[in-house]
């Protein structure tokens, strides 16, 4: 569901609770059943509470301005984009070497700003910008804070970054000590990839985003960027983004 279409049906179902309980208050208070009313007047609180609290403060304050209007845009816009950039990723994955393409999957992630829970503190994060070329990974417009994983150490880093894991006990123990998920965040993403690779994408000098590629093959990145091919097919996504002012 669409982040405008989630706010919308939360302000929907508070004026619906606030309506519907307004209504039954006065019937009950009329009629002096003062003892029925009692529910309807907490189902008006919960309203208001959904209103004020829910739609306003969790969802419409979540992200800062800048990244309000990036990802608008890119709800806006980013069907068109995103055929543009899957056919890149699709290239790329034809030109790379050494190892098994069928086993490749590539995405893009943005930069972004997003709130810290609980606080008015804006925290760099990567939104993974559209759904994954191959055959596998998670969907689009999650955002991953740039304190984790190989795509936030290649944010901070600023240059190309490559890991590698040898058996799923060693991704599940390096994905907690090294790349700062927690063991139930580490279970819930795509546990058979063994080899990855996350290169920055830039506008001026500037990284507006990170290319991410994963392979259950291990041992893939950093081996099949022949001739560069990971970091090429940056700079062409990079020119497709500033094309579309994100």
């Amino acid at each position: 569901m669409k982040r405008q279409t989630f706010r919308l049906s939360l302000r929907t179902l508070s004026l619906l609770m606030i309506v519907v309980s307004t209504y039954l208050m006065s019937y009950y208070f009329h009629e002096r059943l003062y003892y029925q009313a009692i529910w309807p007047t907490v189902l008006f609180l919960l309203g208001s509470a959904l209103d004020l609290v829910i739609s306003d403060i969790l969802t419409k304050n979540k992200y800062p301005k800048l990244t309000e209007k990036k990802l608008k845009a890119i709800e806006k816009y980013g069907s068109g984009v995103e055929t543009a950039i899957h056919t890149k990723l699709e290239e790329l994955k034809k030109n790379l070497r050494g190892c098994n393409r069928d086993e490749v999957s590539a995405t893009v992630h943005l930069v972004v700003q997003f709130y810290t829970p609980l606080e008015d503190i804006a925290e760099d994060g990567l939104v993974q910008l559209v759904g994954y070329a191959g055959r596998r990974g998670g969907k689009a417009l999650r955002i991953t804070p740039s304190c984790k994983g190989i795509i936030g150490r290649c944010l901070r880093s600023e240059r190309s970054e490559s890991v590698n894991f040898s058996t799923l006990a060693d991704y599940e123990e390096r994905m907690v000590r090294e790349f700062g998920f927690s063991k139930v965040e580490t279970q819930e993403k795509t546990t058979e990839a063994r080899s990855y690779y996350a290169t920055p994408i830039r506008i001026s000098n500037q990284i507006i985003g990170v290319l991410y590629l994963f392979s259950t093959e291990p041992y893939a990145f950093p081996k099949s960027n022949t001739g560069y091919a990971i970091e090429r097919a940056a700079t062409d996504v990079g020119l497709l983004l500033e094309a579309a002012e994100f």
